[in-house]
């Protein structure tokens, strides 16, 4: 996941829980994914929210990024 290329562990984890945050996850994660510092990675992790945050879905578009992952328990 890191962004030097090597395929190297990232530097920093910045781990998010998503549950009822459905009006705010969008701007959250952008914030984070505009960080100025390269080497970090960004997990997801999805509690099942009663709203509609599923991470996974709030995270479609920036998927493209290799620094974003997601994770359900």
């Amino acid at each position: 996941m890191s962004e030097t290329g090597t395929g190297a562990v990232p530097r920093f984890s910045i781990v998010v829980p998503v549950y009822k945050v459905q009006g705010f996850l969008r701007e959250c994660m952008d914030s984070v994914l505009t960080q100025d510092h390269p080497d970090f990675e960004l997990i997801a992790v999805d509690g099942c929210s009663p709203d509609r945050s599923g991470a996974k879905k709030q995270l479609a578009e920036p998927a493209g990024s290799r620094r974003v992952s997601t994770t359900s328990y």
